[in-house]
């Protein structure tokens, strides 16, 4: 299990979420408020963390997603998404 942490100039590491995951790929929004990443558990999904909230909101379900992007306007993650043996990427 990972967690995720701010880490300054310093080195000096602050907890971004008091939940331990298996945090993948995580990708900061431009705009700085939230966290997009994949988990390597038997899901695979795509989650974003809402920094402001602390929650966590699944953006997939069944299959197996990874590689979150961000667009340059937060509004939308490009990820690649394999469902039934076939993958594809999409947007959401």
């Amino acid at each position: 299990m990972h967690s995720l942490v701010w880490v300054d100039q310093r080195g000096n590491e602050e907890p971004v979420s008091k939940q331990s995951k298996a945090y993948h790929q995580p990708r900061l929004s431009p705009d700085g408020q939230k966290i997009a990443y994949a988990t390597l558990s038997r899901d695979a999904r795509i989650w974003v963390l809402d920094l402001a909230r602390g929650t966590d909101t699944p953006l997939t379900d069944e299959g197996y997603a990874s590689y979150p992007v961000w667009t340059a306007t937060s509004k939308r993650i490009v990820f690649l998404w394999m469902k039934s043996g076939r993958a594809s990427m999409f947007s959401k």
